[in-house]
């Protein structure tokens, strides 16, 4: 089954390959009363890699809006840099990852591991998966891809080489 985290490896390294070849604005934080408040928003990752021998890095930017109470649409972009701290010169612009952008739906709120919500990903170019989510402290992670899965095909442990921090 495709998992969502070895997506954004994947897609991370493919475009490390080819291209290697803000504020709140001072208002009050919202408060969350639907299942799916919690991932709307713009969540980064910078991941450091080594691409020919050659340091660099690449910025995932995952963007969640809502479309009602426990569903989302996504989309997500990967920028790469010329040096490991995801700043300074760019060697790509954001490019656009359709197998990481689509629909999401929360199936069950806080019935995971660690209190995770149980959620379906139908990705733009792939088909559906289970999968987990958890949202803490600004954080945001998926299902482990490699751990087993329950007798709904959910993943039985969370991902934690691939954490997401909300942008505010």
């Amino acid at each position: 089954m495709i998992r969502l985290a070895w997506l954004f490896s994947a897609a991370s390294v493919a475009v490390l390959v080819a291209a290697c070849g803000g504020g709140d604005g001072g208002t009050a934080a919202l408060i969350s009363s639907e299942p799916i408040d919690k991932y709307v928003g713009n969540w980064t990752n910078c991941q450091a890699t080594v691409v020919s021998g050659v340091n660099v890095s690449a910025l995932t930017s995952f963007t969640a809006t809502k479309t009602d109470a426990t569903r989302g649409s996504f989309t997500t972009t990967v920028t790469v840099f010329a040096i490991t701290s995801c700043t300074g010169l760019k060697l790509a612009d954001p490019v656009p990852v359709p197998q990481l952008s689509g629909n999401v739906a929360i199936d069950s709120v806080g019935t995971g591991p660690s209190g995770s919500d149980k959620i379906t990903i139908t990705p733009s170019t792939l088909p559906s998966f289970k999968d987990l989510a958890l949202v803490t402290g600004g954080q945001l992670q998926f299902g482990d891809a490699g751990s087993a899965k329950d007798a709904q095909g959910y993943p039985t442990a969370l991902d934690s080489s691939f954490i997401l921090t909300k942008q505010l």
